[in-house]
């Protein structure tokens, strides 16, 4: 009984600790969300009066390969790391080394089967976007592990400040490449931007090193947990990304860009409240 009374103070103490870093979290959430959707608001108003339509349409479908190389490229392990009670490093090292294997294959058949995805989607220029996005995908893909550990650790404010330098350089971009006369690269350039910084702000955030070699007993212990994670998301994906292709391909990038860019202002709300309370949850939860 005695023990049991040391120990309640403790874990109130412990659970205080938990619930501020996870107000703390929000907040860090709501403060990138109104940053980056000023830059981001601002860049699409401008860059809407600068280019047409079809540019958007074929940014639409270049999201949607971005996202499922992302989750073929992390196959379920950041969430796999943050969700483990018990976490060593040998269990960081492994996942670190897995979804880079996972990220370069993903990038190096992107870029073999750009001009198929081209044919398939009957977009013009839509292979060499591709092709300009791998090096991006890889190093974002890279930054999972390190994502899933500062996630792991509620380090919002790291993950909030790369959101950030990651959307600053979307616009930067595509304004840059608008001015310099690729208008055409404009969309493209952004997105990969905004992808290679925010692998890179991740990566500088986290500070992680991966030591020693990989583990095959540490990735048994991760892939029963990693694969059910990349069941769901894989259901996920499917879903939200699927009219997007199917009006992509039967009525052309313009009636894509229309199309995407109504869809994304009717989700709007919804997106940016569970970007400030959805992404906490699952470490707050696991660490409960």
């Amino acid at each position: 009984m005695k023990r049991e009374a040391a120990h309640a103070p403790r874990a109130q103490a412990d659970d205080r600790r938990l619930w501020r870093a996870f107000a703390r979290s929000v907040l860090f959430n709501v403060q990138a969300e109104l940053v980056a959707n000023l830059i981001r608001v601002g860049g699409v108003i401008f860059l809407a009066r600068a280019l047409e339509p079809r540019d958007f349409g074929l940014l639409r479908i270049l999201i949607v390969l971005g996202a499922i190389a992302a989750l073929i490229g992390t196959a379920g392990f950041p969430e796999a790391v943050i969700q483990r009670k018990e976490l060593s490093g040998e269990h960081q090292t492994t996942a670190c080394y897995l979804t880079a294997a996972c990220a370069g294959a993903v990038a190096a058949m992107l870029f073999a089967a750009a001009p198929l995805i081209e044919r398939l989607m009957a977009m013009g220029h839509l292979g060499a976007m591709i092709r300009l996005l791998c090096v991006p995908i890889f190093v974002e893909g890279t930054s999972a592990i390190p994502n899933a550990i500062l996630q792991r650790a509620l380090r919002y404010d790291a993950l909030a400040a790369a959101d950030i330098i990651a959307e600053g350089g979307f616009v930067a971009a595509a304004v840059a490449l608008i001015y310099l006369g690729l208008p055409r690269l404009s969309l493209p350039g952004g997105l990969g931007a905004r992808a290679l910084l925010r692998g890179v702000a991740i990566w500088a955030a986290a500070r992680f090193v991966p030591r020693g070699a990989p583990s095959l007993g540490a990735a048994r212990e991760l892939w029963p947990f990693a694969v059910s994670v990349l069941g769901g998301q894989t259901l996920v994906i499917l879903s939200q990304n699927a009219d997007y292709v199917m009006v992509g391909r039967l009525l052309g990038g313009r009636a894509l860009g229309f199309y995407g860019m109504a869809w994304d202002l009717l989700r709007f709300i919804p997106e940016r409240l569970y970007r400030v309370v959805g992404r906490v949850t699952l470490p707050a939860f696991s660490a409960i």
